[in-house]
């Protein structure tokens, strides 16, 4: 079993590894979070990939998945407010932050079989391999 954790950006030496292939189901993560990109593990295991991304904070209704082309996609939005009343006055700030990561899937993953979960600010997506296929051997007709 394999254990990937998956890099931040501007780093050189993350901008080398770019270049090799590695066994995982997904080769390539953008983002537009900026620095406070959500902590992704990704696992592979015997039939599927395991990916867990923290998300504190947020509830299952605040995040969404996607599978576009080639690419599964998290999506989500931080609602925060802080209110602070004293004396004459009343202070009310509101900030809210969306995200998104892409992770560009294998073709050994099965992309009809991906499940998630939510719990404790944790999103857990089950991404099962497809059924290795053996090579066929192709008859050679003569004219």
């Amino acid at each position: 079993m394999s254990t990937l954790m998956v890099r931040r950006p501007g780093s050189i030496v993350n901008n080398l590894l770019d270049n090799f292939n590695h066994p995982s189901w997904f080769d390539h993560w953008e983002s537009d979070w900026g620095y406070n990109i959500p902590s992704v593990d990704i696992r592979e295991k015997d039939d599927h990939y395991l990916l867990e991304a923290e998300l504190p904070g947020l509830e299952e209704k605040d995040v969404e998945i996607t599978v576009e082309e080639a690419q599964l996609v998290i999506r989500g939005e931080r609602h925060e407010e802080k209110k602070s009343e004293k004396e004459n006055y009343l202070v009310r700030e509101r900030s809210a932050t969306k995200f998104e990561r892409s992770f560009r899937l294998s073709n050994k993953v099965d992309r009809e079989r991906i499940e998630a979960s939510f719990k404790n600010g944790v999103l857990t997506v089950v991404a099962y391999k497809r059924p290795e296929s053996k090579p066929s051997k192709i008859k050679i007709k003569t004219s």
